[in-house]
């Protein structure tokens, strides 16, 4: 039942992140500058978040216009924050589940299993970011696990 739900929720989300037609980016300052990206560069990448494996797959990789979508298929809830590497400053409008904090770091809300949250990514960089939550198989004596993963846009 539980796999069911994660290969409906992708495709939809994607189709869902794919229908925009073209990439509208907000500087995170509160400035509204804004980014067009072609439809035919705006791409999709999928990371699940797994009990027994963790970040899967821990690094992607892709160029400007590409929203990561973050899967949560652990049995907790789990968060992400952008707090390392180069800083998220320009993403596409209404990052699914996303807010900017007064730090000035992006992070999720707390990603329930099943639910997803994605970032739009329009500026080159290296993006490094923190999970945190549920307990997984991988990290049996950690009860709020840390991993770390990066998105590399070119």
């Amino acid at each position: 039942m539980r796999k069911g739900i994660g290969w409906f929720l992708v495709p939809v989300v994607t189709f869902l992140t794919l229908s925009y037609g073209t990439c509208l980016a907000q500087q995170a300052e509160g400035k509204k500058g804004i980014a067009l990206i072609p439809t035919d560069q705006l791409t999709t990448r999928v990371v699940e978040i797994r009990g027994e494996k963790g970040l899967v797959p821990k690094t992607v990789a892709s160029g400007k216009g590409t929203t990561v979508i973050w899967y949560n298929a652990t049995n907790g809830p789990v968060q992400i924050r952008f707090d390392r590497g180069d800083q998220v400053r320009l993403a596409c409008t209404d990052p699914l589940h996303f807010a900017l904090q007064s730090d000035g770091t992006f992070q999720s809300e707390g990603i329930p299993f099943g639910g997803t949250a994605s970032l739009c990514f329009v500026e080159p960089g290296e993006y490094a970011y923190t999970l945190t939550g549920a307990k997984v198989k991988a990290y049996p004596t950690q009860q709020d696990v840390v991993e770390t993963g990066t998105v590399l846009i070119k």
